[in-house]
This record gives structure tokens, C-alpha cells and sequence, in this order.
């Protein structure tokens, strides 16, 4: 009974050892020990060790950048943002920070983390290729059109060869309720890269804003007489015809609602205008 008892003793004193040894680890100890479990993608495992760390110093940058990295691995993605914004308002302008911030922002679709993000990396010269053109989408994603139709503009003065952009900023300044500016940059862009069908059509829909219906129309019609089979080309013929007074032209309009309505998805509402177009003739 003696023996075991002393053998108890030598246990506990054991363990005592053990525990004052791992207490006093210091917070760079704790700190490799952390990044070897991150090399080894024991992602759970390297957080708890760098929150050990953070009690020592909770505003430690690495250890809280790596913390939010390790969420991001094991893509607890709310975690990982709440991580990298601690670590982005104390210490701002951080290159690494803000890229992962940006990523995870994008991830979560959480565009105004996102947008604070690139804005970072735009600020310290770090930024994605084509970051305006980035800029511009987040707002457009945000549905904010003034502030998407000014960051395309400085996108396309760094990149004027990319149509996509005309489409986008003329779209943009449609949506901020300027129909003749639309219908600039689209003459812009045709005057640049030709008459492709994509921006004569999208030309034509500009033209249908300013209620310049009889122009429109005929745009629409030389592009659906080059691709007969086109389902959008005859959805945005409809769309000018029902938009005019002629009662003919309505119902040729209605058919061709009902004609593409198997054909397109329910986000462009043909049911409802084959409705209203019902009510409008009867």
C-alpha cells in the first residue's frame, strides 16, 4: 500500500512538472507550435494552440491572422471574417490581411467587407489586375448603380478594349435613369469594335427607353433576320413592340412572348407580361 501510495506521488509530481513546463511556454513557442499544425492541416488544432497564444497577448497580429486563416481552411468562413476584420482595424493597411479579407468576404458574398478589402489592397498598391472592374461589380452586386457606373468609368479608361466594360457602364447608366447616356456609350463602343450583335441589340433596348420605339424595332428585326432561331433576339423584339401604341404590334408581340416563354427561365417574367398583354388587348 506504501508503494502505491509513493507511486501516486511520483504521479502527481509528475504531472505537475508536465503542466508548469507546458504553462510556461512562451508565446513564440506557442506560435510554432501552432504553425507546425497548420503545415500539417490539423487546422483545429493550430487554433487552439494560437488561442493560447492570444491569451497572453490578445492582440498579437500574426497569431490572429493565422487563426483566421485556419477557419478559412476548414471553411468556417463567418469565423474566419470575424477573425481577419479583428486583425484588419488593428492593424490597417496590411497587404496579406486585406487579400484574405477580400477572399473571404467574396466567399461569403459579404461585398461591403469586400469592398473595404480591395480598397485596402488598391491603397498600398496591391491590387487584383482590373481592380476597378472589380469595384464596379461588387457595387453592382451591392445594386447601387451611381457608385458601379463611376468605377466602371475608371475602368475603362485603364482597360478601353474591353467591351464587356461598355456593356457594363452603359447598363450602369441606364439604371441611374440616363438612357441617352446608354445610348452614347453604346454608339462608343459599336464605333470601336464594330457592329457586334451583342451591343447593337443591347443599342436597340436603349433606344426602346428613350420611347424611340419605330428605330428600335428595326434594329431588333435586322438582328433576328440574321439568326432567326435567336430566343433573345425575339424576347427583346416583343419587348419593343408591346412597349409602342400599335395594337397589331402588340399582339405580335404576345406571340412572340408565348412563343419563347418554354424556352427562357422564370426571371424574366414572361408569364406576367403575356398576362398584362392579355388584359391590355381584350
Amino acid at each position: 500500500m506504501k508503494i502505491r501510495f509513493n507511486a501516486l506521488i511520483v504521479l502527481a509530481v509528475t504531472g505537475l512538472i508536465w503542466y508548469g513546463c507546458t504553462a510556461r511556454k512562451s508565446i513564440d513557442d506557442l506560435r510554432a507550435d501552432g504553425k507546425k499544425l497548420f503545415a500539417e492541416e490539423k487546422y483545429a488544432d493550430a487554433r487552439a494552440v494560437f488561442a493560447k497564444g492570444l491569451q497572453i497577448n490578445p492582440s498579437d497580429r500574426e497569431l490572429m491572422y493565422l487563426t483566421g486563416l485556419a477557419y478559412r481552411r476548414d471553411q468556417i468562413y463567418d469565423s474566419a471574417l470575424s477573425c481577419l476584420r479583428r486583425v484588419s482595424l488593428l492593424y490597417p493597411n496590411d497587404r496579406e490581411v486585406n487579400q484574405a479579407l477580400y477572399e473571404v468576404a467574396m466567399a461569403l458574398n459579404d461585398w461591403p467587407v469586400a469592398r473595404s478589402a480591395l480598397r485596402g489592397l488598391i491603397d498600398v498598391g496591391a491590387a487584383p489586375p482590373k481592380h476597378w472592374k472589380l469595384m464596379a461589380d461588387l457595387w453592382r452586386r451591392s445594386d447601387s448603380p451611381i457608385n458601379c457606373l463611376y468605377f466602371t468609368r475608371k475602368a475603362i479608361l485603364d482597360d478601353p478594349e474591353d467591351m464587356d466594360l461598355w456593356l457594363q457602364v452603359a447598363n450602369a447608366a441606364a439604371a441611374c435613369d440616363s438612357a441617352a447616356e446608354a445610348l452614347r456609350y453604346m454608339d462608343s463602343a459599336i464605333a470601336r469594335f464594330g457592329p457586334n450583335d451583342m451591343l447593337v441589340a443591347n443599342r436597340a433596348t436603349f433606344l426602346t427607353f428613350l420611347k424611340q420605339y419605330d428605330s428600335a424595332e428595326v434594329v431588333m428585326r435586322s438582328l433576328l433576320a440574321k439568326d432567326t432561331g435567336s430566343v433573345q433576339f425575339k424576347l427583346n423584339l416583343a419587348h419593343v413592340l408591346s412597349s409602342g401604341k400599335s395594337v397589331d404590334k402588340k399582339r405580335e408581340a404576345l406571340a412572340l412572348y408565348k412563343l419563347v416563354q418554354p424556352k427562357i427561365g422564370s426571371e424574366f417574367k414572361v408569364d406576367s407580361l403575356i398576362e398584362a398583354l392579355e388584359k391590355e388587348l381584350k
